[in-house]
């Protein structure tokens, strides 16, 4: 029976004809035990057990109650073709979510808890303000997420095979390395290199800003007072800030598209 079973699901198109519910609900059945995802249309009570069964079952709006109850979607149109539609759009929106999740989590958090770190362990000063942190938060995070989340769908979009029901997430491992350990870690690394080169660009040496903590201007080894040593560390902060904003920034347009060329997904509309 199985071996049956497999020779007739082997094949790409199969027609079957006057089937009983049990029936249909065995086809289900023998597609499931074999990884695959199913989907089910149906509109009358017969529908019900394969609809329940199914991984999606697809009602229509003139169907029996009792079909619009099992099934997961409800057709208003009572056209199948708005299936296809419904795929696209579901595709879409996971696609989205994906491209802000990776233009978020280097500069919304990333970046935003390593200068923190810096400063409890190697005491330097804090490179990135609660202000800016919160203006970065608040301003640039929300205006180009809103900007990631209406992005245009890809052209491969529905070309691609479909996420696998248990093993395909939303943030999957190879989405948080290339978010954390490659952009997360160039961006806050970059940044940083921009403010310390202000530092020593104005006279402060490397080693009088690193390991001080609370000591930090009272050394002796800048020439500066603890007002302008104030002043100058807003300024550093700001520096940390510009840098992780222009980042971001070129961060934006890489993000806007995931499997085509950019020479083929227009980065600019």
């Amino acid at each position: 029976d199985d071996f049956l079973w497999d020779w007739v699901l082997s094949h790409q198109e199969l027609v079957f004809a006057r089937i009983s519910p049990e029936q249909k609900l065995r086809i289900v059945s023998e597609f499931q035990r074999r990884a695959e995802i199913v989907a089910v249309t149906g509109s009358r009570a017969k529908d019900v057990p394969a609809l329940k069964c199914a991984h999606l079952g697809v009602a229509i709006q003139s169907g029996i109650e009792v079909s619009k109850e099992a099934g997961d979607i409800i057709l208003l149109d009572n056209n199948f073709s708005s299936i296809i539609q419904a795929i696209e759009t579901g595709r879409l929106l996971s696609d989205n979510l994906k491209k802000v999740a990776v233009y978020l989590l280097p500069g919304g958090s990333w970046s935003q808890i390593w200068p923190v770190f810096f400063n409890l362990w190697f005491g330097m000063p804090l490179a990135l303000s609660a202000l800016w942190a919160t203006v970065f938060c608040m301003l640039n995070d929300v205006v180009m997420s809103l900007a990631v989340i209406t992005e245009k769908p890809e052209r491969d979009i529905m070309s691609r095979p479909p996420s696998i029901h248990g093993k395909d997430h939303l943030l999957n491992m190879k989405l948080l390395i290339h978010a954390y350990l490659f952009v997360g870690n160039l961006e806050c690394f970059t940044a940083f290199f921009c403010f310390c080169y202000y530092w020593i660009d104005n006279g402060v040496p490397f080693y009088s800003f690193v390991f001080t903590y609370e000591k930090f201007g009272l050394n002796g080894t800048t020439p500066y007072t603890m007002d302008q040593l104030q002043s100058m560390t807003n300024v550093a902060q700001s520096v940390y800030y510009c840098s992780m904003c222009l980042f971001q920034f070129f961060n934006f347009f890489a993000t806007r598209t995931r499997y085509t060329s950019i020479l083929q997904h227009n980065p600019f509309w």
